[in-house]
């Protein structure tokens, strides 16, 4: 199967943007408008590019492996790294100690936690998305069933993510108050349905011919709409777009640039860096913010400190968990798709 080895830089891409997003948040609070730089409130979109690039490669890789060999490699590389890091952060907040707690813990274990509003963004708060993610895996068998119809499935999520948004606006559901609602799984589809839709097109050997400006545009106007009233429902969009149109480009183009080999180690270690890095940039914001000094210094201070330590558990956590969980599942894969030898005896 054909590696993209331009695509670790787009999720060194998104994990910069969550990751300084989330430095932002815990500094300074979660009020975009009040942040001197608009761009870090936006950092929340990279989830949005990790949903596009994990529909392009769900596809991409199930199209050219037998479905158990597929199904056991992704398992192996998203739920034991995934379990370590829920295990290790509900014993370190406690979690265990309550009838409540183990019932959450239970529900992460399950990655059913985002159903309820109290759970959504428990333990670690980064947690919702995987459980999405493992959600759209689920119904993906369903989705191949209409693959001849994936353009028109694409413009349907694009109106029920709109329909949606409409709907949480107008009612005054929020990302705060209601999150199980307001990042219900039929709002999110359009992202990894479009990145569906390029591996799809891929395949068939017909990537869409998007001009880069299409790429740079589709950025501009997620920066323009977001958080502006109802120009908001644009930017998830737009930023998808981009995203499609820059996987794309790292398809057709596979020459590694400068920025392509600064960014990749970061883009390997992106799944790791986002399991670990929330919590361990609360605690450490926490401390860095109630000191004297100017609000910017600190957070200047905490950007330093808290990338310096989520990267470093981070490759910790890649080298003793995820690699040595991916290589396990690849071998158990390559064994079950080996062919069966029968041997005939031949008669005496």
């Amino acid at each position: 199967m054909k590696h993209f080895a331009r695509l670790d830089t787009i999720r060194a891409a998104a994990i910069l943007w969550v990751v300084v997003f989330h430095v932002c948040g815990a500094c300074w609070g979660w009020q975009t408008e009040e942040w001197p730089v608009r761009l870090f409130g936006q950092g929340g979109l990279g989830v949005s590019m990790f949903f596009v690039l994990s529909g392009f490669l769900i596809h991409y890789t199930s199209a050219n492996q037998p479905t158990s060999v597929f199904c056991i490699r992704r398992f192996g590389r998203i739920y034991p790294p995934y379990l370590v890091a829920l295990l290790t952060f509900a014993v370190l907040y406690g979690s265990f100690w309550t009838a409540r707690g183990r019932s959450d813990v239970l529900g992460h274990a399950l990655l059913i936690h985002t159903f309820k509003d109290t759970t959504f963004f428990s333990i670690n708060g980064s947690f919702w998305s995987l459980a999405h993610e493992v959600q759209f895996y689920a119904l993906y068998p369903l989705l191949l069933r209409f693959r001849r119809h994936l353009p028109l499935l694409l413009w349907a999520s694009l109106a029920a993510r709109i329909g949606i948004g409409v709907w949480t606006r107008t009612a005054h559901i929020t990302f705060a108050n209601d999150p199980a609602i307001y990042l219900m799984l039929p709002r999110l589809y359009f992202e990894w349905l479009l990145g569906m839709y390029v591996a799809d097109c891929v395949l068939a050997g017909r990537a869409p011919k998007w001009h880069p400006l299409v790429g740079w545009l589709a950025l501009g106007v997620a920066y323009l709409t977001s958080g502006r009233g109802w120009l908001d429902l644009a930017t998830v969009p737009a930023i998808a777009l981009a995203t499609a149109v820059w996987i794309v480009r790292a398809v057709e183009c596979p020459q590694e640039s400068r920025i392509d080999k600064l960014l990749a180690p970061l883009g390997v270690i992106s799944y790791s860096l986002y399991l670990w890095h929330q919590p361990i940039v609360n605690e450490l914001c926490k401390r860095i913010m109630h000191q004297p000094a100017n609000p910017v210094v600190l957070l200047s201070l905490a950007m330093v400190v808290c990338w310096l330590a989520s990267v470093l558990v981070a490759i910790g956590a890649y080298r003793a968990i995820e690699v040595p969980s991916i290589e396990l599942t690849k071998q158990l894969a390559k064994r079950l798709a080996r062919p069966t030898m029968v041997v005939f005896r031949q008669a005496a």
